[in-house]
């Protein structure tokens, strides 16, 4: 499972620098305002993805109890900056 963990965290991350630098030069202006493409969260979009992608193929049924036993109990060390269940949500 670590393996897949990090292969997924890999190959989204690298999905996200490709897309944000898309979006950054191929996105309309938004007519002076700021616009922010970042999670208001600690984690990164990397980080998120892999959380979702982890959980489609994880077998769970429900997200909330593959989160609070799954990812917040033994992978905790992955994602450094993880919020609860709530937060996250």
């Amino acid at each position: 499972m670590d393996e897949l963990i990090i292969s997924v965290f890999y190959e989204g991350d690298n999905f996200c620098k490709e897309f944000n630098d898309y979006l950054e030069n191929n996105s309309l202006p938004a007519n002076g305002r700021e616009v922010s493409l970042k999670p208001n969260s600690f984690l990164s979009l990397s980080e998120i993805m892999t959380i979702y992608i982890v959980f489609h193929l994880s077998g769970y049924r429900t997200f909330k109890s593959f989160y609070i036993q799954f990812i917040s109990k033994w992978y905790k060390s992955f994602f450094p900056h993880l919020v609860s269940y709530n937060r996250f949500v």
